[in-house]
């Protein structure tokens, strides 16, 4: 007996559907022609495989035992075929993301070397802004997803899957070098000059907060645009600053950190996404590298 493999893939979603018109519409197919092979698929094997009712399609004893058989079959062909067209789709396309400056640094700008000399021929499309221009970029479709900071507000259709948790210290330049043998309070640095982020910016509004729950308002003297620009204000002894303890790698000894009595609240790097749309085959593969 030769029946054709569409055809069982056929009776294979008749049966998980249990309808005809929705496996007519999981496969792009119409009705008629669906309900035409299962009747010559019955005709071949000799036995109804469905019982016909009014609230869809039913197995028959034939059918189920048949069924048994020809899931795992199909469904490990379905399967080859994704990881194969996922695996074609990676020869070509874009992938889009939306960072913060300390998740590049932080967490992505490795992954994306090892992403690009595997995947030569997919583009990379990166939108620097703050974790709120991030989560516009997401909820506007401008960016697959994005990695930002917390805390942040987010809508109530995305997901967030957090990846790295980060500390961030107060440093100073060499001629805060003073302030380094003991611990000192958030009250005491307050009287020195403090360098931030500007205003709008989740970190300003984070330190805004951390000070404030220990009674002092947090005025900066200088406003920086981005961590970059805080390192090297610091190293002119232009003030104190905050910035993740990772940046103060290679810094050639011209920036000192400043130990603090009051414990600076951790923050972590998420990946935000929009939970009703599905990522690209690029995308989704950046992202479980990401992940690794």
């Amino acid at each position: 007996m030769k029946i054709n493999y569409d055809y069982y893939k056929i009776f294979y979603f008749v049966a998980k559907c249990g309808s005809l018109t929705l496996a007519a519409r999981q496969l792009g197919n119409n009705q008629p022609n669906v309900s035409r092979i299962i009747q010559s698929l019955e005709a071949q094997w000799g036995s109804p495989l469905f019982i016909r009712t009014a609230s869809g399609m039913q197995l028959t004893p034939g059918g189920e035992k048949l069924y048994e058989y020809i899931r795992p079959a199909v469904e490990k062909i379905r399967f080859a075929e994704g990881e194969l067209k996922a695996e074609n789709a990676l020869h070509q396309g874009m992938v889009s993301v939306a960072v913060t400056e300390i998740g590049l640094r932080l967490l992505l700008l490795p992954v994306l070397n090892q992403f690009h000399r595997k995947y030569k021929n997919i583009r990379i499309r990166l939108f620097g802004n703050s974790s709120a221009g991030c989560v516009d970029a997401v909820r506007t479709g401008l960016a697959d997803f994005a990695f930002v900071i917390t805390p942040i507000e987010l809508p109530d259709q995305f997901t967030v899957e957090r990846f790295k948790v980060f500390q961030e210290v107060a440093i100073g330049g060499r001629d805060f070098d003073f302030l380094t043998g003991k611990a000192h309070t958030l009250r005491e640095l307050a009287a020195y000059p403090l360098i931030s982020l500007g205003e709008k910016t989740g970190t300003r509004n984070f330190y805004m907060q951390f000070f404030a729950r220990h009674g002092i308002n947090f005025f900066p003297d200088i406003e920086a645009a981005s961590y970059d620009h805080i390192v090297p204000l610091v190293k002119q002894n232009l003030g104190i600053g905050f910035v993740p303890e990772d940046f103060l790698q290679n810094q050639e000894n011209l920036i000192v950190q400043l130990p603090l009595k009051e414990r600076i609240p951790p923050r972590e790097i998420c990946c935000i996404r929009n939970r009703n749309d599905t990522l690209t085959a690029a995308a989704a593969k950046l992202l479980a590298m990401v992940k690794e």
